[in-house]
């Protein structure tokens, strides 16, 4: 029952939201990936337009629209504009490849930067997109795994309720009382309000009877008496919760 409860605390963490050190890093990931994508839609654009510049002079040189006279005039150009235009592409010869080895280690440079975050924020776990993922895959193997926090607080309901049949893991007194208001609780943050009403009438039985037992001794029911406070406090929270569910 502690081990699932305690899971289902890392599971709460877990949801209450990324920590801003890791929102920074994200921040500055995503900032790259979209340098890198500008940065591609300038070099490819502009060698596309060099070859058509330079498949427009090559149409210059073939046209019959113009003198042969004309034309062997213009053939020294030809040549000129070719090696020009050679000269603006030879830059871009294997850049493809340059930027495939660019995009390849900006991505390995994101994995240990963002340490098991993906870009928008998600817990990745190993080859998984996430924790959950993770133990969803392993709960083929073992029916004990939980994903989520409710059910890790059933379990955690479950095997407390079977320590509280078993009377040799539970005793009587504060922890018995406590162990009650537990199951009580747990059972209504999983809207399971009709146990949750069981447990804490449960609870407030158990806890008047070591109150007035103990009437004597203040020291001993203090934890008792608190006890029983949050009983009857939580549960007017968990019938006013069940008429809302109904």
């Amino acid at each position: 029952g502690r081990f699932y409860l305690r899971v289902a605390w890392v599971f709460r963490y877990m949801s209450h939201g990324e920590n801003p050190t890791n929102q920074f890093i994200r921040g500055l990931v995503n900032e790259l990936s979209m340098k890198f994508n500008s940065l591609t839609s300038k070099i490819f654009p502009f060698n596309e337009e060099v070859n058509k510049f330079g498949a427009h002079i090559s149409s210059h040189f073939v046209t019959d629209e113009i003198s042969s006279e004309l034309k062997a005039e213009l053939i020294p150009y030809k040549e000129k504009f070719e090696n020009v235009i050679e000269e603006l592409l030879t830059p871009y010869e294997g850049m493809t490849l340059k930027l495939q080895n660019l995009e390849s280690l900006i991505t390995d440079y994101k994995e240990t930067a963002l340490g098991g975050f993906s870009e928008d924020g998600k817990s990745n776990f190993q080859n998984f997109g996430s924790f959950a993922e993770f133990l969803s895959h392993l709960k083929d193997d073992w029916s004990g795994i939980v994903t989520n926090e409710h059910e890790a607080l059933e379990k955690a309901v479950y095997h407390y309720k079977e320590a509280m049949e078993d009377s040799k893991s539970i005793s009587a007194g504060n922890q018995q009382i406590q162990a009650t208001y537990l199951i009580a609780e747990l059972s209504r943050r999983i809207s399971d309000y009709d146990g949750a009403k069981q447990y804490f009438n449960i609870t407030i039985k158990y806890g008047q009877e070591f109150v007035y037992k103990n009437r004597h001794d203040q020291s001993r029911t203090a934890l008792a008496r608190k006890i029983l406070e949050l009983a009857i406090e939580q549960g007017k929270l968990n019938l006013a919760a069940s008429k809302k569910a109904q």
